[in-house]
């Protein structure tokens, strides 16, 4: 028994257990032997090893099975900032775990969960965040910590005050792997999920990052491959790439177009642009299915298509002609003189 003060300063006794060896609650109190970290030979339904992940319960050192009349659920930490002594701005935690990964070629996880979902189940989670917001609507930015709610904080720090300084950065925030089975999909948003958009009208941000961020894909050889580099350093220079039906379009600052590309459904001839070494011209090319294809400029209204600078010159013989067509698709011969 420790004689602790209660939050009215008073004296108050606090129950300390000394369990050297193991804990077994619910269920596991009844039916988990747990006897050796090899095997068990319990008889409670997560000693199955070939139906259940009975690593888990075998070595364990607290263990509680859920279910029946012990209730749904098996651990739960429950805390209240109000009823913690201490300062305005202390943290506090429902659930933590401490791992110290100290052995060469170790492997270490703070926390781990499994889920077994069977056939003919709902769905299941490896974990939920289900978060509350009853403050001030905040959103953050790469550049502007504004505190509020989130579902997940991945915080690269390791405090130095125990342990000593981390000697690196850490690896990777998000690592979405394959362990003997794939995932259908990487990261999904929900129609609905973000504020702004409902998936059908308005506009939702889903990613953001900071200048010089890019998005990055690697080679089979693992070496550098294509990428999207964000470099814009003023809203001034504002850019967009903008996705809608049979159209791509890169939008500029005011929200007009700066360049469109648009599809016709059963297209089959397009333009190519390639770039050229020193000393020769980039080009536009006709490209397609087609053995004959021309390349057509077309102005809007009464414009004209623009190109060179005119030079006067006296007459002159007609030395050859290049052939173009007109709107109209006739064919029209501009004079080459000499």
């Amino acid at each position: 028994m420790i004689d602790q003060p209660n939050d009215n300063g008073n004296s108050g006794w606090a129950v300390a257990w000394r369990l050297p060896e193991r804990l077994l609650l619910g269920e596991a109190a009844l039916t988990f032997a747990g006897d050796s970290v090899a095997s068990d030979s319990g008889t409670s339904w997560l000693s199955d090893m070939l139906a259940y992940a009975g690593f888990l319960g075998v070595n364990a050192k607290h263990l509680v099975i859920g279910g029946g009349a012990v209730g749904r659920y098996a651990i739960v930490g429950a805390v209240r900032n109000s009823d913690t002594p201490g300062e305005s701005g202390t943290g506090i935690m429902g659930v933590a775990g401490y791992v110290v990964n100290d052995r060469t070629m170790g492997d270490a996880w703070a926390h781990y969960s499994e889920v077994q979902h069977e056939a003919g189940a709902n769905w299941s989670a490896g974990h939920e965040f289900s978060i509350k917001n009853k403050g001030a609507n905040l959103t953050d930015t790469p550049y502007h910590d504004a505190g509020g709610a989130f579902g997940a904080w991945l915080a690269a720090f390791g405090n130095p005050v125990y342990g000593g300084e981390a000697a690196n950065p850490s690896n990777t925030a998000v690592a979405i792997v394959n362990n003997g089975q794939t995932w259908n999909k990487g990261i999904v948003v929900k129609a609905d999920a973000l504020t702004g958009c409902d998936g059908v009208t308005g506009t939702a941000t889903v990613l953001e990052v900071a200048k010089g961020h890019r998005i990055e894909q690697k080679t089979p050889a693992d070496t550098g491959g294509g990428y999207i580099h964000f470099d814009v350093a003023s809203g001034s220079g504002r850019l967009g790439l903008k996705f809608s039906d049979n159209a791509v379009c890169i939008v500029g600052a005011n929200g007009y177009p700066v360049f469109t590309a648009y599809h016709d459904n059963g297209a089959v001839n397009s333009v190519v642009y390639r770039d050229a070494v020193s000393g020769q011209a980039p080009r536009m090319l006709a490209y397609g299915s087609d053995a004959d294809i021309d390349l057509s400029l077309e102005p809007k209204g009464n414009g004209r298509v623009k190109f060179g600078a005119r030079v006067a010159h006296a007459d002159a013989a007609i030395t050859g002609y290049v052939e173009i067509k007109d709107a109209g698709g006739t064919v029209r011969k501009l004079a080459v003189i000499s």
